[in-house]
């Protein structure tokens, strides 16, 4: 019977490391985590300035803000140069409204 106890007790120190570590191996992944979610949060943001500015339904006001927060974010590309052309939307403005 001591024997079964003794058993009973190192298999639930030995469950109670495991999920110790477990939890620890789960926080050190957490700053990654952040990391990946800023990255993600900022790509999203960009494509919805991106689609803002580039669709012709969206009223005209709404594309030139989308504009200039694009090219204060430093977005580039077919969009920052159909911003700058079309819209005519300046890195200037953006920074003058900040």
């Amino acid at each position: 019977m001591e024997q079964l106890e003794w058993v009973i007790k190192i298999g639930a120190a030995l469950g109670a490391v495991a999920v110790i570590w477990r939890i620890f191996s789960q926080i050190s992944r957490i700053p990654q985590y952040l990391k990946d979610m800023h990255r993600h949060t900022f790509e999203n943001y960009m494509a919805i300035l991106r689609i803002t500015v580039m669709d012709p339904h969206m009223p005209l006001g709404e594309r030139i803000l989308a504009g200039q927060k694009y090219l204060e974010t430093g977005g580039n590309g077919e969009v920052r140069k159909y911003a700058v052309e079309e819209l005519h939307v300046t890195e200037a403005e953006g920074k003058e409204k900040k």
